[in-house]
Order: C-alpha cells, then sequence, then structure tokens
C-alpha cells in the first residue's frame, strides 16, 4: 500500500531502492506527476543507475512532458547504450512534431533491433506524416513483413493484428486491413493500445464516424489525455480537433 511505501521512504531517506518502489507504485496507478517526482529522486540519489532515467523517461512522457522524457531518455541512453531508450527516443520526438529527429531515433532503434516490426512501423508512420509516401510505403512493408512472422506463431496477440491492421490500412490495403481491424477488435478492444492503433487504421480508413467511436472509447480507458492530446493523426476526428 501508499502507507507502506511512505514509510519505507521516511525510514530510509537516502534509500534510492524506496522511492523507486514507490516510483513503480505510482505509475501504476497511472499518477504519472507523483512517479516523476519519485523518480526523480532515484536519479539523483543513484545518477549511474540507466533504469532510472528511462523510468523517469516514461513517467514524464506520459505526462506530456515530451522534452523532458527525451532529456532523460538520452540520459539512460549515455549510461547504457541500447534498444530501449533509442525506442522511446522516436515517439517523443514524433509527438514534438519533429518528425526529422523522430526518424533518425527509429533508424538507430532499427539497427538495434533489425526484426522489430514496431520500430519500422514507427518510422513508417512518422515518414507517412511527414508526406514522404514513397519511403514510407517500402518501410510499411518491411513492418507487415516481419509482424507477418509473429503472426505465424502467435495468430490471437491483439496488438500484433492491431499493428497490421495500421500497416496495410496505411498502404490503402483494405480488405487485409479491415479484417486484421477485426480481430483486432475481438480480442483486444479492452486494451487502451489496441483501441488507440484501431483508431488510427479507422482513419486511414477513410471511417471517422468509427473512428470517433473507438476514440470515445480510449479516452474513457483512463489513456493519458496527454499522449491523446499530442497524437497528429487524431486532430482528424471529427469535432476532436486539439
Amino acid at each position: 500500500s501508499l502507507r507502506e511505501f511512505n514509510l519505507a521512504v521516511e525510514s530510509q531517506p537516502g534509500y534510492w531502492r524506496a522511492f523507486n518502489a514507490r516510483g513503480v507504485f505510482y505509475y501504476q496507478l497511472g499518477d504519472y506527476a507523483n512517479a516523476v517526482d519519485n523518480f526523480t529522486r532515484v536519479t539523483i540519489l543513484n545518477p549511474e543507475n540507466s533504469s532510472a532515467f528511462s523510468n523517469l523517461g516514461t513517467a514524464k512522457y506520459f505526462t506530456g512532458d515530451f522534452g523532458g522524457a527525451i532529456e532523460a531518455w538520452e540520459q539512460s541512453q549515455a549510461l547504457s547504450p541500447g534498444r530501449e531508450a533509442l525506442s522511446n527516443l522516436g515517439p517523443g520526438s514524433y509527438y514534438l512534431r519533429d518528425s526529422d529527429m523522430a526518424q533518425v531515433m527509429y533508424k538507430k532503434a532499427i539497427e538495434a533491433a533489425p526484426n522489430d516490426h514496431r520500430v519500422w512501423g514507427n518510422l513508417a508512420d512518422t515518414q507517412r506524416m511527414a508526406n514522404l509516401g514513397t519511403t514510407a510505403a517500402e518501410n510499411y512493408r518491411r513492418a507487415i513483413d516481419l509482424a507477418m512472422e509473429e503472426h505465424a506463431i502467435n495468430d490471437s496477440d491483439p496488438m500484433n493484428l492491431s499493428r497490421l491492421a495500421v500497416y496495410h490500412a496505411a498502404l490503402e490495403n483494405r480488405e487485409p486491413a479491415m479484417e486484421f481491424l477485426s480481430q483486432a477488435r475481438e480480442s483486444g478492444a479492452d486494451n487502451p493500445f489496441v483501441l488507440y492503433d484501431i483508431v488510427i487504421a479507422c482513419l486511414l480508413l477513410d471511417s471517422p464516424s468509427e473512428a470517433s467511436d473507438f476514440y470515445r472509447e480510449l479516452a474513457n480507458s483512463g489513456f493519458p489525455k496527454s499522449i491523446l492530446d499530442a497524437e497528429p493523426m487524431f486532430e482528424a476526428l471529427p469535432g476532436m480537433a486539439n
């Protein structure tokens, strides 16, 4: 309980693990502001801990402080170079409408994880929004190939299905997009990240009414409003321009 975490912090104010545990507790509650406060304290007490900066970046990201998130993730990457921080830096730049930097970060993430369809798809999303249609299409096709390899192993993963729906919708492959969209809705409509993809896919399929319905479900799911407000695609929703 929160009381136990508070007691741990009060009894050992110089022990970073106590603050980290309380930060994780707040994060899991969706109280990202308090999570930021605790993870910030962890980085002060243990400044060489890359995971602390990674956690701080994620918590700041969900408060809508994308610039602060990027700074924390960059520090995490400097302390421990790897795939996770690179993958995070792309979305931060994307939501700041810095498509050039987002592409740079996604390309670096691809170097670290060349078989992750999500990174290829994210790169393609950014390129599509930057009107780089031909390049985006190539990367969507690569994302589809990789996602289908996962699909062959597990054909009921809702997050994989929803991403496939987005990739095909972006390529105007309407029939497979609709099929994957239907499957994603059946198996994962209670997952906010799946709902997020469903809204995007509906917009790409020129179904704004359906997109609005799923957006309302997404907003009511507790998904951070700061992210919803930052997504450029959602500006196309009827009556919901940010």
